[in-house]
């Protein structure tokens, strides 16, 4: 055993380590499942989930059956939550493929509006407009790859 090893277990630090390691990744994990479960309640993640679900193309493409995973976040997302507008990044995984839809939001008087959903899948390597809002009104993107 080495001295410093052996130093640390007789004054009892190694236990603190110990559960430090412990306390340390759990926190983080609860703090993170909050942040999601906070996040489905908001009205843009809502809609953006309902308008993907709506598009029935991914059954295709992703396979069936497919879900919406966490936000993504971190350095490579490209989410960022403002005041009045929001990206996001929501993992999707089928069967057959996976991906990212990007989420664009913007928040009108009352409300939030999803601007424009776009699609990047992985294995397939393709790339579309899931759906885009033209001033006001609602437009879907088409599969037409």
């Amino acid at each position: 055993m080495s001295t410093t090893f052996r130093k640390l277990v007789e004054n009892g630090s190694i236990w603190k380590l110990c559960i430090a390691g412990t306390i340390i990744p759990v926190g983080a994990a609860v703090g993170k499942a909050t942040i999601q479960y906070k996040l489905e309640k908001q009205q843009y993640y809502t809609e953006a989930v309902k308008l993907i679900r709506e598009y029935k193309a991914l059954d295709d493409f992703l396979g069936e059956p497919w879900q919406i995973l966490w936000v993504q976040r971190g350095i490579t997302s490209r989410t960022k939550i403002l005041k009045d507008r929001v990206n996001l990044d929501l993992p999707v995984r089928g069967r057959k493929d996976k991906g990212t839809v990007h989420v664009s939001a913007s928040r009108s008087s009352s409300s939030w509006l999803v601007d424009q959903l776009d699609i990047k899948l992985k294995k397939s390597r393709k790339e579309w407009t899931l759906y885009k809002r033209i001033s006001g009104t609602e437009a879907t993107g088409s599969a037409d790859i």
